[in-house]
């Protein structure tokens, strides 16, 4: 038998899923996806299993390349190197094996702690000064959008069809 709060968990997906309440299911689910390390065979269908797998593995690539883009964006000034260190710390930490054996939310927790006080300074070669701002999207941005992506709402479970356009913005 699972944990409880797996359990518990299951229980609200079923809840949601046939009382068609939306923010709860993709609640939920996100909340799986997140938090739970283990195979979701034990107490799902096959249908939202899968969705599950995907999104988690979906999710787990999508951190893995901020790691590797954090550890490859930093330059020699104090906060760039800093930044790029504590990345290169997190990247041989949670390697894509490494990755498999705790949940992505202890990942993420780690993840924001890295500053980002100065995310928006950006190297340029061809600067004299050295620097230039430059409106970025924050990693607290990418991960509302990896969020919102990895979401598994109502309209995907029920279609079986990729075209069939959900009501939840994943994107």
């Amino acid at each position: 038998r699972g944990s409880p709060e797996r359990v518990d968990i299951g229980y609200l997906l079923a809840a949601a899923f046939l009382f068609g309440d939306m923010d709860m299911f993709v609640a939920n689910t996100l909340a799986l996806i997140l938090h739970y390390k283990g195979p979701y065979l034990e107490f799902l269908d096959d249908e939202i299993t899968n969705l599950l797998e995907e999104r988690r593995t979906g999710m787990r690539a999508e951190l893995s390349q901020l790691l590797i883009n954090g550890k490859n964006a930093g330059c020699s000034c104090g906060w760039g190197k800093t930044c790029s260190d504590t990345y290169t710390l997190l990247l041989s930490e949670y390697g894509p094996l490494k990755m498999l054996e705790v949940p992505l939310s202890d990942i993420i927790k780690k993840m924001e702690k890295v500053s980002y006080e100065d995310m928006e300074r950006t190297w340029h070669v061809g600067n004299p000064r050295g620097y230039y701002r430059e409106a970025r999207e924050t990693f607290p941005g990418k991960l509302k959008t990896m969020k919102k992506k990895a979401s598994i709402c109502l309209d995907c479970v029920r279609s079986s069809d990729a075209a069939t356009p959900c009501r939840f913005q994943h994107e």
